[in-house]
Parts: C-alpha cells; structure tokens; sequence
C-alpha cells in the first residue's frame, strides 16, 4: 500500500490536473490505516514540500484525514 501510495504521489506532481487527481488520492487515503495514513502524509510534507504539499493542504479530504487519525488512535 505504501508503494502505491509513492507511485501515486510521483504521477501527481507530474500531472497537469493536480488539484483534481490530490482529492481523488486524499480520499482513498482515508481508507488507508492510521499509522500508514500517517507515515504517508509525513512523506508528501517531506518530499514534496516544494511540489503538491500545499495543494494538499488546501484539500478539505487531506486535512479532515490528518485530524481523523488521532481519533483513530484514541480508539
């Protein structure tokens, strides 16, 4: 899943429609578990801080997910 998830991640930013396909792959992220939901969105901050990482955050899904995952964590 996380390689997908990187796979993903480099044919976004190289993609001309990114706004669209980052809230295709925000919402399939939320069907990811926590901890890798986690691991990923540390990635795209990481390594693409220069790239798509403020067009995730600008994507209600991107954000509602980081969120959701510390009410994951207190279950």
């Amino acid at each position: 899943m996380y390689l997908i998830a990187k796979n993903v991640l480099q044919y976004i930013k190289n993609s001309d429609n990114k706004i669209q396909e980052i809230d295709i792959f925000s919402k399939l992220l939320q069907y990811y578990p926590a901890d890798l939901k986690l691991a990923i969105m540390k990635e795209i901050k990481e390594s693409y801080e220069d790239n798509i990482y403020q067009d995730f955050l600008m994507n209600k899904n991107f954000i509602e997910g980081f969120f959701s995952i510390y009410d994951d964590f207190r279950e």
